[in-house]
């Protein structure tokens, strides 16, 4: 019954802070249906404003379930495809139809499944010897959809000549990484690229990743944080209850909108409510 209330348009319960909204979920569909309605209404939104919705993947086993939504026919024949552009945040160095490959989640969850035009997916490049060169043609790939020169043309630093994501979609590892940019790693501190070549962490799978760069993610308008299972809930409540913070998922801080949607929810309040809000009540609509 609480999951019908929900899905006929019932919030889940909401945690406001300063900097972001929580929402948390006793099931795991509920927060993939829930997602897969914002991520919807964002795409139409977008593409009316816009013409196009820009829109990063994540990897891991946490999205799947939101991706299985997204390939339904009840949100595969609903969303603006011919108008949606995917990447992805970040990927390993394995090949494509690898089972450790975000890009094969993704396709086979739900990219296959929809009509969306193959020259809209944009994955990472993860097929050249050196990691350095993937790094490069994937950075190469983005300033030519979003219409950027070289960075040795431009002559930019620091943050300008960023592109500028609709949404990302993000997960949380329990050491804090997010993306494949880990703690301590020199990746973190790239200003310049915006992708960054990441040697293997020690952390699975134990392989070279390429990852969107911090100035490239905190430039997008959205980020959608997705975490499953109460093993995550003491790095989320370090995440959420610090500052500053020196996690890297602590240091996503996005141009519009930073919303976490976590299963299940968490036991113990986090943090101080942002000005007028109520952290132990339901919030309204987003």
């Amino acid at each position: 019954m609480a999951d019908a209330r929900q899905r006929q348009g019932e919030r889940p319960p909401d945690l406001r802070l300063n900097h972001c909204r929580v929402f948390m979920f006793p099931h795991f569909q509920d927060l993939a249906h829930f997602a897969a309605e914002r991520i919807r209404e964002q795409a139409w939104r977008c593409v009316k404003d816009r013409g196009v919705f820009t829109l990063a993947l994540s990897g891991g086993s946490t999205p799947s379930g939101l991706y299985r939504h997204l390939g339904q026919p009840g949100f595969s024949e609903t969303m603006p495809w011919d108008g949606t552009h995917v990447f992805w945040g970040d990927e390993r160095m394995v090949p494509r139809d690898s089972e450790k490959s975000n890009f094969k989640l993704a396709w086979d969850q739900m990219l296959s499944r929809t009509p969306i035009p193959e020259s809209n997916i944009h994955p990472m490049v993860v097929d050249r010897d050196a990691l350095e060169e993937n790094a490069r043609l994937s950075e190469q790939s983005l300033r030519s959809f979003f219409g950027m020169r070289e960075q040795s043309a431009a002559g930019d630093s620091g943050q300008a000549g960023l592109p500028e994501m609709d949404l990302v979609l993000l997960g949380l590892g329990g050491d804090g990484h997010t993306a494949s940019l880990f703690p301590g790693s020199r990746a973190l501190e790239e200003d310049t690229k915006l992708v960054a070549a990441v040697p293997a962490p020690d952390a699975s799978p134990q392989v070279d990743r390429v990852s969107l760069t911090l100035p490239v993610l905190n430039k997008a308008r959205s980020v959608f944080f997705l975490v499953s299972g109460e093993g995550k809930h003491p790095v989320l409540r370090q995440v959420l209850g610090q500052e500053p913070n020196e996690l890297p998922a602590g240091l996503i801080r996005p141009r519009e909108e930073l919303i976490w949607l976590v299963h299940p929810p968490l036991s113990e309040p986090v943090g101080a409510p942002g000005p007028g809000s109520d952290a132990n009540s339901p919030g309204g609509g987003p």
